[in-house]
């Protein structure tokens, strides 16, 4: 008896009220005749048992298809409901503000130059190079990105001049302050990515690049392995920048905007050796100064 309710019980959630009601025929058949066969012995007592649970099973049986068809029914008047409802979308409002930050300490600035991606071309198609003087005054002069009065990156020239703009990728910028999102409850990465951006390719940085050396190792398959060099990048010790943000007023506030940016300047960092990368201090900052449009 037991098994049998837990056989018509499986069959329900398996496969539903049509399953259910092909079980329980079959069950009702094996029970009638069970019945005949016992009325024939005399224990009728028991005939009247299975014949109350055969009335129980079908009472059972119409109850379930009453539920069944009651949820297909409210079903469609959900999807009816649906189809008539209007989509209302609010307008987006785009505002710009617009950010003094001041590095509370040096960032480190390497591009990938001239010199470096033809080494590189180099080695992928297995060419010998011609080992040369290294010339680290134009290492260094490589290593820097330099901007025109749009923020547009131009040609480095032969000398850094007091009327030099050098800049630094915005897009960095922008990561820094996406990673910075995840240090904050109910905010993930991919939800903030697009609704706020850095304007312009690059940020210019204030301030004055001095070279700096560095022991690195390349040609490595993991972490202490590869061939010991000396690496030349640019250094700015003390440095600013001016930032322009643009944001949908809609999905953030200035006030988060201004936190974000604050929190990627302390736990992520711009440029080489910074928090985020290595666990250094290098490229961290505080915001001086927050304007809005």
């Amino acid at each position: 008896m037991l098994s049998c309710v837990t056989s018509v019980e499986f069959c329900w959630v398996k496969f539903g009220w049509v399953r259910l009601c092909y079980v329980l025929f079959r069950y009702v058949c094996c029970v009638a005749l069970s019945s005949v066969e016992l009325s024939y012995v005399g224990l009728g007592s028991v005939k009247l048992r299975l014949l109350s649970w055969v009335a129980f099973c079908l009472v059972k049986l119409c109850y379930v298809a009453s539920v069944e068809l009651s949820s297909e029914r409210t079903i469609l008047m959900a999807k009816k409901k649906e189809k008539n409802q209007i989509i209302e979308i609010e307008k987006p409002k785009k505002k710009i503000i617009r950010f003094l930050i001041i590095g509370d300490t040096p960032i480190n600035i390497h591009r990938l130059g001239k010199k470096a991606k033809q080494e590189l071309e180099d080695r992928g198609k297995k060419k010998a190079s011609a080992r040369k003087i290294r010339n680290y005054e134009e290492e260094f002069m490589d290593s820097l990105y330099f901007i025109d009065a749009n923020g547009n990156e131009i040609e480095s020239p032969k000398k850094i001049t007091k009327s030099t703009r050098i800049g630094f990728p915005a897009s960095g910028l922008k990561k820094a302050m996406v990673s910075a999102a995840r240090n904050f409850k109910n905010v993930t990465m991919a939800e903030i990515r697009g609704k706020f951006f850095v304007l312009g390719r690059f940020i210019e940085i204030k301030g004055t690049p001095k070279q700096d050396c560095f022991w690195r190792r390349i040609g490595g398959r993991g972490p202490g392995t590869g061939t010991p060099d000396w690496g030349i990048r640019a250094k700015v010790e003390k440095w600013s920048s001016l930032i322009t943000v643009r944001y949908i007023e809609n999905w953030m506030t200035p006030e988060s905007i201004a936190n974000l940016l604050d929190a990627a300047g302390f736990c992520v960092g711009l440029g080489e050796d910074r928090p985020d990368k290595t666990g250094n201090d290098a490229g961290m900052w505080h915001i001086a100064s927050a304007k809005g449009e």
